[in-house]
């Protein structure tokens, strides 16, 4: 039984390893990449010798551009991460939905037909989890497969994709020359079944590529030797870390100075770990919507789903009707929703006391309704989130703080849940 417990929460670390670090490269790489196509077409007017086709008149972009981002295993068969987004190129936004690996789908008998006359196995009926499409389809067929499941299971059209080796992460981090992060407390951990060691001090700093990896991993204390508390949210505590990692990486890669200095290595990575049908010929329409790009408009989500058994097996299921709701809210178009009338929780995330009661005061003032005001015990951010259901909400509370991020959070505890800052 110790040992059942012990290869579970392997499986569990590793997998929620892959999830982390998908989140941060992908969306990285493909702003490091436009960033690069950029500085490559400066570069070539500038008479650099590097070409690529020529602009002329810049290709219209559509409003939305829908992608699908699958993280391969160390095998590079089986897909334990998967991802869907779409690019907003009016606003700059980038919304990003996670795919619970053992979601439940069926293979089409065409898609299964294609297999079968290639000697290749299929379960009967199709019937398999959503990180087993790519591996039973094979390598040749395995990403346009598991993209042709995503559009069936949410009901959309996925302009491009990308297969993704995850060693990339220490490679974009390295080549930045380190990401100045503030690591918000002491982190040791260390795992021999995982060559694992974390070890960090608090405080603000200059991360490695393996030091990086070690912060987005970071959650408990080690059991043997507990130099450092764990996080007292757990997960969720461990997600706002890397989503503040995530901004701080973007941030300073998008910095002309290390574009200029790090394109090759970015370029490289991107080529040596990434396979994708996003090309060179597809920058140049896509150059004048990087303008619009913040860190700031990056939302992550995950589709919301149930526990159920199907033939003996268990699986997860896409739950209805929230999760329709999330992807017409992405993927649809968007409505704007006044934040009047709804209940309103403000958190004290800063490091002025009573500064939840002066937010309160503001809001009430303005006749919004404050439903409760607490004290926040994760981690501090120097920007105000404001915590919304889904996309479209919160954007009228944006007026009342120095420096706020909009994040859609489907399972929050009240409509609206806004996290004060140390910036206000």
């Amino acid at each position: 039984m110790e040992e059942n417990t012990k290869e579970n929460s392997l499986k569990g670390s590793k997998a929620l390893k892959k999830f982390l670090l998908i989140i941060l490269f992908c969306v990285s790489a493909g702003v490091i990449g436009l960033g690069a196509g950029l500085w490559i077409y400066i570069h070539n007017a500038d008479g650099g010798g590097i070409t690529i086709p020529a602009f002329g008149t810049e290709p219209s972009v559509p409003a939305r551009t829908n992608f699908a981002i699958l993280g391969v295993d160390d095998d590079g068969t089986r897909t334990d991460t998967i991802m869907t987004g779409s690019f907003n190129s009016e606003t700059g936004a980038i919304d990003l939905i996670s795919i619970p690996r053992d979601t439940y789908v069926e293979m089409p008998e065409e898609r299964m037909a294609i297999l079968r006359a290639e000697g290749r196995w299929v379960p009967a009926g199709g019937v398999m989890k959503m990180n087993q499409v790519h591996h039973y389809a094979g390598p040749e067929h395995g990403l346009a497969f598991a993209v042709a499941q995503l559009e069936d299971l949410l009901g959309i059209t996925i302009d491009y994709s990308a297969r993704v080796n995850l060693v990339a992460f220490r490679h974009i981090v390295d080549a930045l020359g380190g990401v100045e992060f503030d690591v918000p407390q002491r982190m040791f951990y260390r795992d021999p079944c995982q060559a694992l060691v974390i070890d960090l001090q608090p405080g603000l700093q200059v991360l490695n590529g393996e030091q990086a990896e070690g912060l987005v991993r970071y959650r408990m204390a080690d059991k043997y030797n507990p130099i450092s508390p764990g996080y007292v949210e757990a997960d969720l505590q461990r997600v706002r870390v890397q989503q503040a990692f995530l901004s701080a990486l973007i941030s300073q890669a998008m910095e002309r100075r290390n574009l200029l200095t790090a394109t090759g290595a970015f370029v490289t990575a991107i080529f040596r770990y990434v396979d994708t049908d996003f090309g060179v010929a597809d920058v140049p329409k896509y150059i004048t919507s990087l303008r619009n790009f913040s860190q700031d408009n990056i939302s992550a989500m995950t589709l919301p789903v149930d526990n159920t058994r199907i033939r003996g097996q268990s699986f997860v299921q896409k739950r209805e009707p929230d999760a329709s709701e999330m992807l017409e809210s992405i993927f649809g178009e968007v409505k704007y929703e006044s934040s009047f009338g709804k209940q309103i929780m403000v958190l004290n995330g800063g490091e002025t006391r009573g500064k939840a009661n002066e937010v309160r005061i503001r809001l009430e003032e303005a006749e919004y309704t404050v439903a409760r005001i607490a004290d926040y015990m994760g981690a501090r951010q120097r920007e105000t989130r404001i915590l919304v259901r889904r996309r479209g909400q919160g954007e009228d509370l944006l007026e009342f703080f120095n420096s706020a991020v909009i994040l859609i959070d489907p399972q929050t505890d009240c409509d609206i849940k806004i996290i004060i800052g140390t910036d206000e």
